[in-house]
């Protein structure tokens, strides 16, 4: 969907969307994207190639198109999160002591911290089919959990994407209180290639907003 117009009246932005649909809000916000500033590196000297948006080539393991100089971060075209240029410098650390390692064995995560709260892991149903996978994606309703109700937070879900044919956790989106804590839990499975199953037999605290899954049946996931 795509906004075809947006107006302003009693302080309230309406937007149009290009399927007839019509939203309000008390704010707008416009994300204008960011660019790498890479240019004052005088990179062509050094035969350090760029990409058409001025991102740094790099390989797997995070060399540059000039043998011995590595990138790693934001300019790298890395996810431009703080954590991820962390784990960036870790693996490249452990790559020139000789480990076998790429920047892309790894489960990354990040989270929006927007009211609610929104934390994500992995791939979308949408990416997955794209990627040729059979796969499915069950929610469950924050309504549904105890310690949502308990608190007043229900508003919001936890979303979870699974391999058909392998049960593995593809992906999780989480939106509500906390979602920015709870989805290391899936990123902790999906790290170690668990499968739903896993997650669906262990035995969680009552009543917490990460009791999410002893059984799909209980927990009312669809």
């Amino acid at each position: 969907m795509t906004v075809q117009q947006i107006a302003y009246t009693n302080r309230v932005f309406t937007l149009t969307l290009n399927n007839g649909e019509v939203l309000d809000g008390e704010a707008l916000l416009i994300a204008t994207g960011r660019k790498p500033n890479t240019q004052a590196l005088n990179s062509a000297v050094t035969g350090i190639e760029l990409d058409a948006q001025g991102f740094i080539k790099i390989d797997e393991q995070f060399q540059t198109t000039c043998a011995g100089i590595y990138a790693i971060g934001d300019a790298a075209k890395q996810p431009a999160f703080t954590h991820v240029s962390w784990e960036d410098y870790r693996r490249l650390k452990a790559i020139l002591c000789g480990e076998h390692q790429t920047r892309n064995d790894r489960v990354l995560g990040y989270a929006v911290y927007t009211e609610p709260l929104v934390g994500r892991v992995g791939m979308t149903l949408e990416q997955a089919h794209k990627q040729g996978i059979s796969a499915c994606e069950v929610t469950l309703p924050m309504a549904h959990i105890a310690r949502s109700i308990q608190w007043g937070h229900d508003l919001g879900f936890y979303r979870m994407v699974i391999d058909i044919k392998t049960n593995s956790i593809l992906g999780a989106r989480l939106v509500g209180y906390e979602t920015a804590e709870l989805v290391h839990v899936f990123l902790s499975l999906m790290e170690d290639k668990a499968t739903w199953q896993v997650l669906e037999q262990s035995v969680h605290i009552h009543p917490t907003y990460g009791e999410i899954a002893q059984s799909r049946k209980a927990t009312r996931w669809r």
